[in-house]
């Protein structure tokens, strides 16, 4: 399956999807105009991904700076399709969840998505830079 890299801008991540490389990376600040718009192939690639006689579960890390409250909903969608997949699959699916320290935003929005995760393995990881 092929790669899928979405470069960010200042406004929408960069997605970095690589089952070759076992990476897969949300990284920036998310407040895109069309949020539903923009992860569309974030989801549509995942959705195939899962599909593929090879998938063996994935490990994801999201070190998201900002991110508004579409991209929030958007974010819940996406742990609510990795939580069917992962009880679904029986395949283990890991989530890194990356804030910096002095960002109690991200941190707290963290802990929810942490106790909302029943059949994903959900770690939260303090970066300092």
């Amino acid at each position: 399956m092929d790669d899928l890299l979405i470069a960010a801008t200042n406004s929408s991540p960069g997605i970095l999807f690589s089952p070759r490389e076992n990476r897969f990376r949300i990284e920036g600040q998310s407040f895109v105009e069309h949020t539903a718009k923009f992860y569309a192939p974030v989801f549509a690639w995942l959705k195939e991904y899962a599909q593929e006689p090879d998938f063996n579960g994935l490990s994801l890390t999201i070190v998201l700076i900002y991110f508004n409250s579409s991209s929030f909903k958007v974010l819940l969608n996406l742990f609510e399709w990795l939580e069917e997949t992962a009880s679904r699959t029986g395949k283990k699916i890991v989530v890194h969840w990356c804030y910096h320290k002095d960002n109690e935003m991200a941190k707290e929005h963290g802990l929810e998505f942490q106790g909302d995760m029943c059949e994903v393995d959900f770690h939260m990881i303090e970066v300092n830079s």
